[in-house]
């Protein structure tokens, strides 16, 4: 007999129920009685937990245990290990060979949870100001945990990474081009305002939190209860406190009770005298969605056909809430990346599309797919670069990057740009498109830029058709900036990492991408 068999079985518990109700999750059986709920983990592994082995269900069953008594006092009774006998037969730790562990619980009344008394409209208001004291204590105080600022956002980046590799790998289909899009607004606010979350970091808003704070976790009887914190990961209870609170309101908005929430975060704005700024709610919301939309995926794999349909539903639903958060984190950004062969333009707009999520076009890529039968080693003027050829092909890719900016998507243009009305045209479509313009001139000396191309030439065949000859053709062609166009002029002698943090600092002056001005004042000393 198996572990979930035995839970399965009413003869199994002395209480002797009438029946025992399963309820599954993507890492969980919780099997209900009359009385009581055990909680027995799977033994699976995701990029996040590793249950594979005896030892660590044990060791997550104990955690369970002692970390939700923050929260839920008299709810958590102990961890019970299964045993097995030479019989065959399990047992309640009666002797044997402990085969898995269970977390026993009361059983909570479903009817009191905070999403059921939502759906049904019974929750009253007295029962919104009491959860919001309980959880304002509960983060007034707890200790700030010692984080680096850096170590901090350097953990939130790959949460949002992850995130993002789960959902756009998603085996059943998400939308693509949705995913990319909040993807992007993510990591623009990461690169553009890390003053933002280091400034969290320094005011002491890091805290050893719940993790997991939904809805369906919290029930209101004579005093809120919360469960179900996060046991697996410490790094994962590791959070800002407005982190948290934002789970809590973005799923309360899911249920349209965005009130709920915003009265939760009042009070705890109120408890503690901590002002966030109203976009670092929005990222943190977005990204709360885009977690739990990774978590309806996982759960997605875990079914057969017949049955993913509504976790399907649920990850698109999550989705739709993340996007319509990321259009909140400020206009999409259109950075063209120009200069004559051979000075690092490509490199350039490569690590800043990479930092800043975007979608980039070249147009050496949009050549070889608009001319895809063209010799190599054509002389400059002749075919594909041509006059006329060389303007069809900036015109195609200004045309998409119109496209991705009508969908919100942040786009990086790589091209020599020579001519003074392309960057005239690139400027006003992201203008007509409430994107943040800027146009970056990489130059250097130009014996550095010969070598670099000889030095590409000698490596073999690339992406690039740059050549000494056409480079010395550019040069002769060049046009100056019109007056009034965002230009940044780089000196690509510097090395690129110092050349994105160059461009970088430049976008994040942008008005409109500053956020609360005086929030990215440093706070930390």
């Amino acid at each position: 007999m198996s572990p979930v068999a035995f839970l399965l079985d009413p003869r199994s518990y002395d209480e002797r129920p009438q029946r025992v109700q399963l309820i599954e999750t993507h890492i969980s059986w919780v099997f209900l009685t009359d009385r009581y709920a055990y909680k027995l983990k799977k033994p699976v592994a995701f990029e996040f937990l590793d249950f594979t082995t005896l030892a660590a269900r044990r060791a997550a069953c104990e955690a369970e245990v002692r970390l939700n008594r923050r929260l839920a006092e008299g709810v958590y009774l102990g961890v019970v290990p299964i045993t097995a006998h030479d019989s065959g037969q399990l047992s309640w730790g009666e002797g044997g060979r402990a085969i898995d562990w269970v977390v026993k619980m009361r059983r909570l009344p479903e009817h009191r949870t905070l999403e059921h008394l939502i759906g049904s409209g019974e929750l009253r208001e007295s029962e919104i100001k009491e959860l919001a004291s309980t959880l304002a204590n509960f983060y007034t105080q707890a200790a700030p945990l010692t984080i680096k600022p850096l170590d901090y956002r350097a953990a939130l980046e790959r949460h949002v990474a992850r995130n993002f590799a789960e959902l756009q790998g998603a085996a059943h289909g998400l939308d693509a081009d949705q995913v990319r899009r909040i993807h992007g607004a993510q990591r623009r606010l990461l690169r553009l305002a890390p003053q933002l979350l280091d400034n969290r970091v320094c005011d002491g808003r890091i805290v050893e939190g719940h993790g997991d704070l939904r809805p369906e976790h919290i029930y209101i009887e004579r005093r809120p209860l919360i469960i179900d914190c996060v046991e697996f990961s410490h790094e994962l209870r590791v959070l800002d406190v407005a982190d948290e609170l934002c789970f809590l309101a973005m799923e309360c908005h899911r249920l349209h009770a965005a009130a709920v929430g915003q009265r939760i975060l009042e009070a705890y704005t109120d408890a503690s005298g901590d002002v966030v700024p109203p976009v670092l709610l929005n990222f943190y919301k977005c990204y709360r969605a885009c977690v739990r939309a990774k978590v309806a995926v996982l759960r997605e794999d875990q079914l057969d056909a017949r049955q993913r349909q509504p976790a399907h539903a649920l990850a698109q639903e999550y989705l739709t809430l993340a996007d319509e958060y990321a259009r909140q984190l400020g206009p999409p950004l259109l950075v063209v990346v120009r200069g004559l062969m051979g000075t690092g333009k490509s490199t350039l707009a490569e690590r800043l599309a990479e930092g800043l999520g975007s979608e980039l076009l070249s147009t050496d890529v949009v050549r070889r797919e608009l001319y895809p039968a063209a010799p190599a080693g054509l002389s400059y003027g002749a075919g594909p670069y041509c006059a006329e050829d060389r303007r069809q092909v900036y015109q195609a890719m200004l045309t998409k990057a119109e496209q991705l900016l009508a969908h919100g998507m942040s786009v990086v243009l790589d091209g020599t740009f020579l001519f003074a009305d392309l960057r005239t045209q690139a400027v006003q479509i992201a203008r007509r498109n409430a994107a943040v313009p800027l146009i970056v001139h990489c130059q250097c000396p130009p014996d550095l830029a010969a070598q670099r191309i000889a030095d590409r030439l000698a490596s073999g065949p690339g992406r690039s058709d740059a050549r000494p000859d056409l480079q010395a053709a550019q040069r002769v062609e060049q046009e100056g900036d019109p007056p009034g166009l965002p230009v940044l002029n780089v000196d690509t002698t510097h090395s690129v990492g110092s050349l994105l943090e160059t461009v970088l600092q430049r976008l994040a002056q942008q008005p409109c991408l500053r956020g609360a001005a005086v929030s990215l004042e440093s706070t930390c000393r």
